[in-house]
């Protein structure tokens, strides 16, 4: 039996990836503030644009980091684009 510490990350039933038990699946909106290092305003801003995806479970939004790192990709590819 492994330590689940040191473990890597799993592969759970279907394929779906689960990350290391450090890594949320899914973010808050105040995490994915944190992280952008932007105002609570302008995440829920990018979600009305359709810029940044979320999902809903019940009455909560959330991210998923893999969301905000194609985000954060796509803010790069329009900075080059615009050089």
């Amino acid at each position: 039996m492994s330590d689940p510490q040191t473990s890597s990350p799993r592969i759970a039933t279907g394929g779906i990836r689960i990350v290391s038990d450090e890594t949320p699946l899914l973010l808050t909106i105040n995490e994915a503030c944190a992280v952008l290092r932007v105002s609570r305003w302008q995440v829920y801003d990018l979600i009305n644009k359709r810029r940044l995806k979320t999902v809903q479970i019940n009455r909560r939004r959330l991210v998923v980091p893999s969301d905000l790192t194609r985000f954060v990709e796509q803010l790069q590819q329009e900075a080059d684009d615009g050089q």
